[in-house]
């Protein structure tokens, strides 16, 4: 079995809160499925409005940035599957790094769709994966441990070992100790499976240095806070957790960009 690409287009619509997915295909069980996945991946069935409702009166620092960012959306991968793979790629890595790697790795398991100026490329199936030779990845500028974890975690999802959709169904802590047992999966890429590839809205990871980097710089703190310190104050933002982390993220990429001014007592546009 391999993976095969099938064209879909997203547009808005007349209606400002309508998109439009088109899906090149004529098997309508297929393009449910993949309605769906969109719908997953873009959070079309999880409103903003009740979080902003909610962090106004939970968080009068926080509450101000999060109403600067209005309108991002938590955008969450296609599977669990893919957030694993995504997750390892990332770890201890830049974003553009990161990217690089991932991209090279549909190039090593699929043949491009070329559409216009674009090479489009399927995500493998594990079993994909799990076939790829360690040294050609590390010919790929992969480290050995990053392949190896890679090449592992596929091959139990592949040989049924580890049943990501089985876990979709269990709580938070129970599905961090069922992904930690694959070797190099710590808490944090079992968190960003949970926030980004089963779209949790209640996973706090308080060991993401970009996390309490925006932190220390939205509450005005004179040290990073310690992972214990996030939690402590993330207590506060239950059920939302999820959100709030997003949107941290955002500040601080925006406050990066110069479109954002931080810590809080900013003044209005």
């Amino acid at each position: 079995q391999k993976t095969h690409l099938i064209l879909a287009s997203l547009q808005p619509a007349d209606s400002p809160d309508t998109l439009i997915l088109t899906v090149d295909t004529t098997d309508r069980t297929l393009s449910d499925q993949i309605h769906s996945a969109w719908r997953h991946m873009v959070g079309i069935d999880y409103p903003l409005q009740p979080f902003y409702q909610f962090i106004q009166s939970a968080d009068p620092i926080l509450a101000p940035v999060i109403e600067r960012l209005s309108g991002y959306q938590v955008l969450r991968d296609y599977s669990p599957y893919e957030s694993l793979i995504t997750s390892i790629i990332s770890q201890q890595l830049n974003l553009s790094f990161a990217a690089q790697l991932k991209h090279t790795l549909l190039e090593l398991t699929s043949e491009p769709l070329t559409v216009g100026e674009h090479r489009l490329f399927a995500f493998p199936l594990p079993s994909e994966i799990a076939a790829l030779d360690i040294s050609e990845l590390r010919s790929r500028k992969f480290s050995q441990r990053k392949a190896e974890y890679l090449v592992e975690s596929a091959n139990a999802i592949a040989s049924g070992q580890l049943d990501l959709l089985n876990l979709t169904t269990l709580p938070n802590e129970l599905v961090i100790s069922r992904l930690s047992d694959l070797r190099g999966v710590g808490r944090w890429t079992a968190e960003c499976v949970l926030l980004f590839g089963m779209g949790r809205p209640d996973l706090l990871p308080a060991a993401d240095i970009g996390l309490r980097n925006a932190i220390r710089l939205i509450y005005e703190l004179d040290h990073q806070p310690t992972e214990e310190e996030v939690r402590e104050l993330g207590a506060g933002w239950h059920p939302w957790e999820s959100y709030v982390t997003y949107y941290l993220w955002a500040a601080l990429d925006a406050q990066r960009k110069g479109a954002l001014n931080l810590p809080h007592r900013m003044s209005k546009p």
